[in-house]
């Protein structure tokens, strides 16, 4: 999505202005979600989330047609009470699991502030704030691109038209950056993914075996299931690979944006130190691998103030969000 190419001022004061430039929108409620419409740009938010509902939509219609799939192909296939019980308590399981890491990816967000920052330096923005401090024209996005003076490993993006906290990388699933806030439950969300696709496949094993035996005729409607195998197949390949990604730099504490600099032992502080950082606290570790426990909070804010040698990624490359 392109920044409004508008200028706002010509002058020599023009610098100042488009700093203290409010956004105009208008707000209204979508049950307990505030919504922003902007008129610049016809866009809207549902909370700190762009609307970019095609996505998401399709990808929860895949799951839950999938799993419906599982259980009409499998019911009846399995050779004792005992061996269906375990298929689809676990299949159950992953599947709410992906469901719920997905929605709090969304729900979460990476954690934002506004274009201006370097004017405000707020740690905290209410909602009101934050739709104000959008950035709609091109002059406010090179008035975010062009200083320094932003949260360190932060990144100015068009999509989300402010400053991305511990920015990581752009999701198209979610449609929504994966950072401070939300960087577990991406994690989570690959790994699971990548067991409810296991599990889908794993756990048609009887079925497969009545079919090749003899037991049971192949029927028309058993292609459905083969199709949403071939898929979740694709899907689980490449979210255990992921998965593998974003532990490895979690681990080492660096992001993706980093890792393409070739920034890569700046903020290391040893495992467990670098894990809580987004997944809070290691009293509770325990709790890390459900995304049911969503109140755990980063132990960091995103602002990284502690003596660094750090100037933010100012390069070009990070500063451009990624073409949609």
């Amino acid at each position: 999505m392109q920044i409004n190419n508008q200028i706002l001022l010509e002058s020599e004061t023009r610098q100042d202005y488009v700093g203290d430039t409010e956004a105009e929108y208008a707000e209204s409620r979508c049950c307990c979600c505030k919504v922003a419409y902007f008129t610049i740009g016809g866009f809207i938010f549902l909370g700190h989330w762009r609307r970019r509902l095609t996505v998401p939509i399709i990808l929860s219609i895949l799951y839950l047609l999938s799993f419906v799939v599982f259980i009409f192909d499998t019911y009846g296939t399995y050779p004792n009470l005992y061996s269906a019980s375990l298929a689809y308590f676990f299949t159950g399981f992953f599947f709410i699991c992906v469901i719920f890491s997905y929605l709090l990816v969304i729900i979460k967000g990476p954690g934002y502030v506004p274009y201006n920052w370097a004017k405000t330096r707020q740690r905290h923005y209410t909602w009101e704030e934050s739709m104000k401090s959008m950035a709609l024209y091109a002059d406010q996005a090179e008035f975010a691109r062009s200083t320094l003076d932003r949260p360190k490993r932060s990144c100015f993006s068009n999509e989300a038209r402010r400053f991305v906290l511990r920015a990581d990388h752009f999701c198209i699933w979610a449609k929504s950056w994966i950072g401070l806030k939300n960087h577990r439950f991406f994690a989570l969300l690959c790994i699971y993914s990548f067991l409810y696709s296991l599990s889908i496949l794993g756990f048609r094993y009887w079925m497969y075996k009545d079919i090749i035996t003899g037991v049971s005729k192949f029927k028309y409607f058993y292609i459905l299931g083969i199709v949403t195998v071939v898929v979740l197949g694709y899907f689980g390949s490449l979210s255990l690979f992921h998965f593998i990604k974003t532990i490895r730099n979690l681990a080492r504490n660096v992001t993706t944006l980093e890792e393409w600099g070739g920034r890569l032992n700046e903020w290391n502080r040893g495992c467990c130190n670098n894990f809580e950082e987004v997944c809070g606290s290691r009293k509770y570790a325990i709790c890390w691998p459900f995304p049911c426990v969503w109140c755990l909070e980063p132990l960091e804010d995103g602002f990284y103030d502690e003596d660094h040698n750090d100037r933010s990624l100012i390069s070009e490359a990070f500063q451009n969000s990624p073409p949609e």
